[in-house]
């Protein structure tokens, strides 16, 4: 995606966690991110009759308000509305992205993957968890994977950082050395 739709995206969702602080909803505001992008997802003809071009802002806006008005916290279907009347509502997947990485900032939240050759245990999970959160200073939330490919080892991914401590790399390493190797001066 273009680097001004995202950085428009930031924008509107500093905006709205703002707004749902400011309320005090922004847990409820999004889950109601949370909701309306899934539900777009399952049935795409709401969505595309949201964005289409042809169709009038205002019918739009009476739709929005029919579907969502009773359903989502004020702050939720007002960031809907305007990005309804600026014709922005494609940017909405990426707002609530947005929005969850300011709302887990703003909570001390540091959200992490780790992907293992084999699954970890309740103990190696509580442990990394542990580690990661003394590292970060922050709680962190840890979502593990199994992913066969690394053969052993792991690989985490939090926040701007990446271990990986894998056979598959140590392999990758190798076969880059001896792809290009260093001719050395035998010392006598």
């Amino acid at each position: 995606m273009p680097r001004n739709n995202r950085q428009t995206a930031l924008k509107y969702a500093k905006g709205l966690l703002a707004m749902s602080q400011k309320e005090g909803v922004a847990g409820k505001a999004q889950n109601d991110l949370t909701s309306i992008v899934y539900s777009f997802k399952l049935n795409d003809k709401p969505w595309k009759i949201l964005r289409n071009p042809f169709i009038d802002v205002k019918e739009k806006m009476n739709a929005l308000k029919a579907a969502f008005e009773d359903k989502v916290e004020a702050p939720t279907l007002k960031i809907l509305e305007i990005l309804t009347a600026k014709r922005q509502l494609a940017l909405l997947p990426l707002i609530e992205e947005r929005f969850h990485a300011l709302a887990d900032e703003a909570a001390g939240i540091v959200r992490a993957s780790v992907k293992s050759a084999y699954p970890l245990s309740g103990k190696e999970k509580e442990a990394l968890e542990k580690k990661l959160a003394a590292f970060f200073g922050q709680k962190v939330v840890l979502e593990s994977k199994e992913d066969p490919s690394l053969i052993a080892g792991i690989m985490i991914k939090a926040g701007d950082y990446i271990l990986e401590q894998s056979v598959r790399l140590a392999l990758r390493r190798l076969k880059n050395s001896l792809a290009n190797p260093q001719i050395l001066k035998a010392t006598a």
